[in-house]
């Protein structure tokens, strides 16, 4: 009898169509075979690439030892072989908007030298299909999770241009391909960057995993932004970090980058949601399917308006501080104004119904939430949810979205009362003055 539970399935894929996941050993196997797959980023300029390996400044100065200074190596100075024009300038903000998985991640980059997922289709490598001159890559990883940037400048615009054709006719050409004793999928996604964008994932037909894959091109240059984790991410998560990252892009344009160029958010752009702004409760609804639900609501307790998009994790924490690892799901981008709540739905499923040898149940002291966006983390008092399978992690949260019925729906309709009613009295007094008067 299969040990795949379908509870386990539900647990970590909400309401999508049946799938079987892997057994954690496969898991694993799949997240070694994607990294061995992975293309190292090099700079190359019509010789064999090297890879720029990153000396710290100190290194390259006068020493006063004595000692004979070591010459630099060839991948020292493969950066500097490569004319100005055809190269990415010092100091390009590739990590922008990173996810950050706190202790249980690291970033790697911006460099020449950073490696990552990118798009092979049925083996087809788009990135490859014209030279570029040179190359950058920044990566954001955790556990099975990978937030990956790729910037590649080509020779000109109509080398870019190549490029995002390759990569459209290779998805649209490979809708499945065999993977081991599986079926990986490639699928168009729809998304809206102001710029010329192409947003595909990948998938398995009968197991979790997947990375979702965003090109944009600005000039001669091409912006790759990838997300890989347990489930397969929406577009939601990539847009809000290609429209932070284009528009340093300009350089690659023969205009060159206006006045107006910033990095920074304009007064109509709230900034991201963080702990600060937010107040955490748990509502407990109903029971079904062996599971237990409950309502999470987060209050925007501050005095501004701020953003919530991007990719949440939920975890349960043990009464010894162990963070049971728990799922990735992507949110609905809004924003929440003063008094505002978001929901998301978390499913409990009871660790009665796992054998004990797999669940391994544990007391729980938090539910620790990353807000979407800022990326920080959250702990929300799980009163009533007071058990976490260690081995299985049986909780799961769903994706963020705005409360129709919210708090500041009750505010806005109370000031408009109070207005009304000031009004109101108002006339009342300039009636009675009126009628005062001789």
């Amino acid at each position: 009898m299969s040990d795949r539970d379908p509870l386990e399935q539900l647990a970590r894929l909400g309401s999508g169509g049946p799938v079987t996941p892997l057994p954690p050993a496969e898991v694993r196997r799949l997240g070694d075979r994607r990294r061995a797959r992975r293309t190292a980023v090099t700079g190359v300029a019509g010789a064999v690439a090297v890879l720029a390996v990153v000396i710290p400044a100190s290194l390259y100065a006068a020493r006063d030892d004595g000692a004979t200074p070591e010459p630099p190596s060839s991948s020292d100075t493969a950066t500097t072989s490569i004319p100005p024009k055809d190269r990415i300038p010092a100091g390009f903000p590739l990590g922008l908007g990173a996810h950050d998985y706190g202790s249980d991640g690291h970033t790697e980059g911006p460099g020449r030298d950073v490696s990552g997922t990118t798009p092979t289709p049925c083996n087809a490598d788009p990135l490859a299909s014209r030279t570029a001159t040179d190359r950058l890559a920044f990566a954001s990883l955790a556990v099975e999770l990978e937030d990956y940037r790729h910037l590649s400048l080509y020779a000109d615009e109509k080398d870019a241009r190549s490029v995002m054709k390759a990569a459209a006719d290779a998805v649209a050409a490979c809708p499945t391909e065999p993977f081991d004793a599986m079926t990986m999928m490639w699928t168009s996604r729809a998304a809206d960057t102001g710029y010329e964008s192409l947003t595909f994932s990948q998938g398995y037909r009968d197991a979790i995993g997947g990375t979702t894959f965003q090109l944009t091109r600005v000039g001669r240059a091409v912006l790759m932004v990838a997300f890989s984790g347990e489930g397969v991410a929406e577009p939601a998560t990539l847009t809000p970090i290609t429209k932070q990252i284009a528009p340093h892009m300009c350089v690659f344009t023969p205009e060159g980058c206006g006045p107006d160029a910033s990095s920074t958010p304009t007064a109509t752009t709230p900034a991201d949601c963080t702990t600060a702004d937010l107040d955490a409760t748990v509502k407990p609804l109903d029971s079904a399917a062996g599971s237990t639900y409950a309502e999470v609501r987060f209050t925007n307790t501050s005095s501004h308006d701020c953003a919530i998009h991007g990719s949440s994790t939920l975890r349960a924490v043990t009464s010894d501080g162990l963070a049971i690892a728990g799922n990735t799901t992507t949110s609905n981008e809004f924003v929440l104004a003063p008094d505002g709540v978001a929901t998301a739905l978390v499913r409990d499923t009871n660790p009665d119904n796992f054998p004990a040898a797999d669940c391994m149940p544990a007391n729980v002291s938090a539910w620790r939430i990353t807000v979407p966006g800022s990326g920080e983390t959250i702990d929300v008092d799980p009163t009533g949810y007071s058990t976490a399978c260690t081995k299985i992690g049986n909780v799961s949260i769903d994706p963020w979205k705005p409360d129709q019925g919210d708090a500041a729906a009750a505010r806005r309709a109370a000031e408009a009362a109070a207005a009304s009613a000031r009004a109101a009295a108002d006339a009342a007094a300039a009636d009675a003055s009126a009628q005062a008067s001789p």
